[in-house]
């Protein structure tokens, strides 16, 4: 991975070229070429948000959730960016204290406390449903990226995350949705933004092209 620091510009008339402003992310976005017709997995257009707000904390000594299957103290011992910001058993006041009075969570951990309530995230009822429930594409994370706003992320304090559809595309072999969450603290501040592609590979559902023909006759708005 790669990390970033944008310069505080108080000064919006300067002339800094647009292309210096985008990210690595947001460049692959610009790149995302028109769908022709209606895709079988991705069923929601962009801009579709999601209908409710998720809980999130990363508490010490509790596992974090079914796709990280372990606690915080753990991921510490085989983190190689670890400071004693992260420890609560480094913190006190003689040792190493954070800026911030109290144990922040390592940049490894961001994209943990953004994706383990995606499960419980509840969606708009989309225009067409091809895929029984049980039937679901072999499906693999492609980019990521985590923009801290108004950090840091603390452990043991719960944020409030909302997600939005900002793009949907394909490649010959798979079909992608890239989704940013946004996170919230009690008073409404944003704190962090992660964008993050999902890619559905195509064949392995054995009768796409037959779902793809029969997507492609419904009328939707525009993906």
């Amino acid at each position: 991975g790669t990390a970033s620091l944008q310069p505080k510009n108080d000064n919006p008339s300067d002339n800094i070229k647009e292309k210096e402003e985008l990210t690595m992310v947001e460049k692959q976005l610009k790149r995302i070429k028109p769908i022709k017709g209606n895709l079988v997995f991705v069923t929601h257009p962009v801009g579709t948000r999601s209908l409710n707000i998720e809980k999130a904390c990363i508490e010490w000594g509790k596992e974090i959730g079914s796709l990280f299957p372990f606690t915080t103290e753990q991921k510490l011992n085989v983190i190689t960016e670890w400071h004693p910001w992260f420890s609560k058993e480094y913190y006190n006041a003689s040792v190493s204290p954070s800026p911030w009075g109290k144990p922040i969570l390592s940049p490894e951990a961001l994209n943990q406390i953004m994706l383990y309530t995606m499960k419980s995230a509840e969606w708009p009822t989309p225009s067409y449903e091809l895929l029984p429930k049980n039937k679901t594409p072999v499906s693999l994370f492609g980019g990521c990226e985590i923009k801290l706003i108004n950090g840091p992320v603390f452990v043991g304090e719960t944020y409030f995350i909302e997600r939005e559809i900002t793009a949907v595309g394909e490649t010959p072999k798979t079909e992608f949705i890239w989704t940013k969450t946004v996170m919230k603290d009690e008073k409404g501040c944003i704190i962090a933004e992660m964008t993050l592609q999902d890619m559905m590979l195509k064949y392995t559902v054995g009768n796409y092209d037959e779902l793809r023909s029969i997507a492609n006759g419904f009328s939707t708005s525009k993906l």
